[in-house]
């Protein structure tokens, strides 16, 4: 009996306290869910060909910041699920989906950070780096990543690849743009 209010009842008390707290900014519907995300799982699914990596600090930045911005967007709905910290069980971390017909985004909010851990991206009104945006001619990014693409699937990180950007092209056009990063 005390497993399940400390795992069930006690995150969504933590929840609702803190939700109660004044915003005054307006945003997006709030919906709460326990359901597990399959994200991660589509990522290797549709990106398991062969790819080319790219290693870009300053445009990894520029788009993470991108999509951080974009996950603002007034047409993405909020779901949070209350999370025990995996070092600490007394704390209580959030995973925030941010979702949009085919968009999704997924932040984990810790007591002390906010990091973007997951991101799937299929509408072609969002753009990343002033003009990166899905429908990008291949010819057009691989001019903006000013490296030779020899691939449908381009992956832009960081050196020790705890965030990568996954661009999956199909037709010479892009389709999709995912995000993986590392949260410890």
């Amino acid at each position: 009996m005390f497993k399940y209010l400390k795992k069930v009842v006690l995150p969504f008390l933590v929840f609702i306290t803190l939700s109660s707290c004044k915003n005054d900014k307006p945003k997006a519907l709030v919906v709460v869910e326990n359901k597990e995300e399959t994200l991660p799982a589509k990522i290797k699914e549709e990106a398991s060909i062969e790819s080319q990596y790219i290693i870009n600090e300053p445009l990894i930045k520029q788009l993470e910041l991108d999509l951080k911005n974009l996950a603002l967007n007034q047409k993405f709905t909020l779901n949070v699920k209350p999370v025990f910290n995996k070092y600490d069980e007394k704390i209580v971390d959030t995973i925030k989906t941010f979702s949009f017909n085919n968009n999704k985004i997924e932040i984990y909010k810790s007591l002390y950070s906010e990091l973007i851990t997951v991101s799937e991206i299929r509408d072609r009104s969002f753009k990343f780096s002033d003009s990166i945006s899905v429908g990008i001619e291949k010819m057009r990014f691989q001019k903006l990543v000013d490296e030779p693409l020899n691939s449908d699937v381009i992956k832009v990180g960081n050196l020790e690849q705890t965030s990568v950007f996954t661009f999956l092209f199909r037709k010479d056009k892009l389709n999709v743009i995912f995000y993986q990063g590392y949260v410890d």
